[in-house]
């Protein structure tokens, strides 16, 4: 399946299911763009409610925008999100405290999605 299609994010639901919500309120928009000036957007509720990928950004507390190449390098493990920030890749935008408070719980849900990476295309 492709990578950040619904049928992917319906998929990475359920690798994600067993996650333990947060008792706070984290909701984090991806926005991923592409070379031909597209969009998509994603979000990662963490808490408190069940830990889920959605489209709806409008509850989102903080934005990550990156180029589809830098999501792709971070998905496949090539590359990080700090790596990225560092390197100026990622941009960061609303409340950065919820990046800094919750990156265990980033980094778990990332953790959750390893099997879906054999069945990605990330093309």
């Amino acid at each position: 399946m492709r990578y950040l299609s619904d049928d992917w994010l319906e998929a990475a639901n359920v690798a994600i299911r067993s996650m333990e919500p947060l008792a706070d309120k984290v909701v984090v928009s991806f926005k991923i763009l592409d070379t031909d000036s597209a969009e998509e957007s994603y979000v990662l509720e963490l808490g408190p409610g069940p830990v889920r990928f959605h489209r709806d950004t409008s509850n989102a507390e903080l934005t990550l925008t990156m180029e589809r190449s830098v999501a792709v390098a971070i998905a496949l493990g090539q590359s990080s999100a700090q790596r990225a920030f560092l390197d100026g890749d990622l941009r960061v935008g609303g409340d950065v405290r919820i990046l800094l408070g919750n990156s265990k719980a980033l980094g778990m849900a990332g953790d959750h999605l390893g099997d879906l990476r054999a069945a990605t295309d990330f093309s």
